[in-house]
């Protein structure tokens, strides 16, 4: 049996309502001359994605009084445990059964590598984050790891073809990126602009002492 839709919450515990929200592709550059654009802003635009999604299947359901299955609200739940690093909810979420690999599940309907390949698909769209993608940018430690433990695929990509090790390179998260480095996270993995993680990382320093974990 689904949940009410009317209980939904947003990124950050709002209230679903109706409305579009502005967001700006992963990757994509900051407008010219605006000085004050930062990293933080892509930051809000993958909430605002999870945001938009929450929105359009509340405004449509509550339209023909749907209900949202248990399968998708936990794995919402995942998404969401994962961006707050929230250690307990993510493991609750995955002792529950909620799926590693899911995407945005309130837009699209989960498929599974089993469902896929039943289908005729060749693969899961590569439309927004992983739970463990979220949780590396995070910089949640103990969140990655648990995903990891759940056998989370580490090499997984978005549609700009960052991966968690590009996240967690861009926000400088050494430790995050030694366990990724652990669990066979590709280090010369590129995204749509050609960049590696060690070409995303802003820091020097970091870049180095992420180059070190390669070569111990």
């Amino acid at each position: 049996m689904g949940q009410s839709l009317d209980v939904l919450s947003t990124c950050d515990g709002a209230a679903a309502t109706e409305g579009p929200k502005a967001t700006r592709p992963r990757g994509a550059n900051p407008p010219a001359g605006n000085a004050s654009a930062t990293w933080d802003e892509d930051v809000v635009a993958v909430c605002s994605a999870l945001e938009e999604g929450v929105t359009t299947v509340v405004a449509s359901a509550n339209r023909g009084g749907a209900r949202i299955s248990d399968e998708v609200l936990l794995n919402h739940e995942l998404l969401q445990y994962a961006r707050q690093g929230n250690l307990r909810g993510v493991s609750e979420a995955l002792d529950k059964g909620a799926w590693t690999e899911t995407r945005r599940p309130l837009v699209m309907k989960p498929q599974k590598p089993e469902n896929a390949r039943k289908s005729g698909l060749d693969d899961t769209v590569n439309l927004g984050m992983t739970p463990i993608m979220f949780a590396s940018q995070k910089g949640s430690l103990d969140c990655v790891k648990r995903l990891i433990q759940a056998r989370a695929e580490v090499n997984a990509v978005e549609e700009d073809g960052w991966s968690a090790l590009h996240f967690a390179s861009k926000e400088g998260q050494l430790q995050v990126c030694k366990s990724l480095l652990n669990a066979r996270a590709d280090a010369e993995l590129k995204n749509i602009d050609d960049h590696t993680p060690f070409d995303v990382a802003e820091d020097a320093h970091f870049n180095l002492s992420l180059r070190s974990l390669l070569q111990a």
